[in-house]
């Protein structure tokens, strides 16, 4: 379907050389734009978050983990120390 937008200057000349860096028109870049905030803009009347990427550690990583208790009673960064076993 055909439309016309009026979009301010510098948002216009934004958009194009996005499009151009990425080897794609401005129709096509604009479509992935309008395509990805109607996927995860707003949902249920709050601003939607993007999904974040999945990280991976290997077996080996440490991971530290502190109730909240823990954490309120550490007076200092040597207490929290204690937790850390982390080669040297």
């Amino acid at each position: 379907m055909r439309t016309t937008i009026d979009l301010p200057d510098n948002l216009f000349r934004r958009a194009k050389c996005v499009a151009l860096e990425r080897g794609a028109t401005l129709k096509e870049f604009l479509t992935q734009a309008v395509t990805h905030e109607l996927e995860y803009g707003r949902r249920e009347g709050g601003r939607g978050r993007l999904p974040l990427p999945a990280v991976r550690l290997p077996d080996t990583t440490p991971i530290l983990q502190l109730t909240p208790e823990e954490i309120a009673e550490s007076d200092s960064d040597q207490e929290l120390m204690k937790y850390h076993e982390f080669p040297h």
